[in-house]
């Protein structure tokens, strides 16, 4: 588990995007001119700058909102973002205002409402006043997921809720966030899950990602396959696969691609040279050296079904006005800012942002779909995490 993202270390410098637009060079259009040190993405609006060795942050229109002058700095979440000075870290808003004045050693992004920060040796949370929640007391500490947190107690691993008590004893090498109710963990060099109830999926793979669509890839003996929540197993035998959208996987056997269902029945037989995991119904496949598109052949009915069997349902349309949509639920625990969130309507799917997540509603915006193909009282599904175009495509 990555305990501290810091921007200022990225591998690669990226170019980002403003309205003015300058003249190409080498079929490069350059939008914003090279001027900074360094830059980190955009996140909720802002980007990390660096400039003469401080650190500020620039809007998407190329123009600094907070003037350099940290030692460093990481990306904005939740409308707080951490940096750096003198040696100790803070949190400032969007403004730039010091909400939390710099007192700690290290950091984490707030999560949920609150962020693991290191303070002499030990790590508690803090909300967004900068007060104390969780005092202080663990070896090291993983950001709120569905409730949860990960925290290293005497070199093991465990889960506490968000009064600092422990719900899950410390006993694992290495321990990851809630996704979909599970969380990764590893004990004895191989790896299993854990479920909130403190259930465990033996560890005995090599390898495995965060469940996605209820199933989860595994990796033993550089063969891929799956699992679900209850520990079935589709046997590791791909030579490579990918998670679960709209209820398939694209997986690699024999040296050609193909997808299966969650039983693991090939569904579209491997003949593709590539593929890529379906995306609003569509999937980009390779074969004889070109690049193609194919449909997803599962029913809406079908989709809906695999959905529901995942625990990918976060609530209901509550009011639909233009492209806004609000949808109520259990949010808190199921929705993040920026998931995105899906809807049937027929044989039609409708895409969501969800742009501001509260505790049981999310004000959400219609990126796929039309608004007239909604009504109030449908149920609205998890599609995809903002995190996972980075982490599990």
């Amino acid at each position: 588990m990555i305990q501290n993202l810091r921007v200022l270390l990225l591998a690669v410098s990226m170019v980002y995007f403003v309205q003015t637009v300058y003249p190409q060079n080498n079929n490069v259009l350059w939008i914003i001119k090279p001027q900074f040190d360094y830059v980190g993405d955009f996140h909720e609006g802002m980007a990390l700058v660096e400039i003469d060795g401080k650190w500020g942050y620039i809007n998407k229109d190329g123009k600094i909102i907070i003037e350099p002058q940290f030692d460093a700095g990481d990306d904005f979440q939740e409308g707080m973002a951490a940096v750096e000075k003198d040696g100790k870290w803070g949190y400032i808003n969007q403004e730039g205002t010091m909400i939390i004045k710099p007192q700690f050693d290290e950091v984490c992004y707030f999560q949920e409402g609150m962020a693991a920060v290191e303070k002499d040796g030990k790590w508690g949370y803090i909300n967004t006043e900068g007060t104390w929640v969780i005092n202080p007391q663990f070896d090291a500490a993983g950001d709120f997921s569905e409730g949860i947190a990960c925290v290293e107690i005497y070199g093991t691993w465990g889960y506490i809720n968000k009064k600092g008590t422990v719900i899950i004893k410390s006993q694992f090498d290495t321990a990851g966030d809630f996704y979909e109710g599970m969380a990764r963990i590893e004990k004895g060099g191989k790896y299993g899950f854990v479920t909130k109830e403190g259930k465990i999926i033996e560890p005995k793979f090599d390898e495995v990602h965060d469940f996605h669509e209820g199933m989860a890839v595994t990796k033993k003996d550089r063969k891929y396959g799956f699992v679900t929540k209850e520990g079935k197993i589709i046997e590791p035998q791909f030579d490579a696969a990918y998670n679960f959208y709209e209820g398939m996987a694209a997986v690699k056997k024999d040296g050609k691609w193909g997808y299966i269902n969650q039983e693991g029945t090939w569904i579209i037989k491997p003949q593709f040279d590539y593929a890529w995991s379906f995306n609003e119904g569509i999937a980009s496949v390779k074969i004889d050296s070109k690049w193609g598109y194919v449909k997803n052949p599962l029913t809406a009915k079908e989709k809906t079904a695999h959905y529901e069997q995942a625990g990918a349902f976060v609530g209901t349309v509550n009011s639909i006005q233009g492209n806004e949509v609000i949808v109520a639920g259990n949010i808190a625990e199921k929705v993040r800012l920026f998931d995105t969130l899906c809807i049937f309507s027929g044989e039609k799917m409708v895409l969501l942002r969800a742009d501001f997540p509260m505790m049981t509603t999310a004000k959400c915006r219609i990126i796929s779909g039309a608004a007239n193909d909604l009504e109030k009282g449908m149920k609205v599904y998890l599609y995809k995490r903002k995190s996972e175009e980075e982490k599990n495509k």
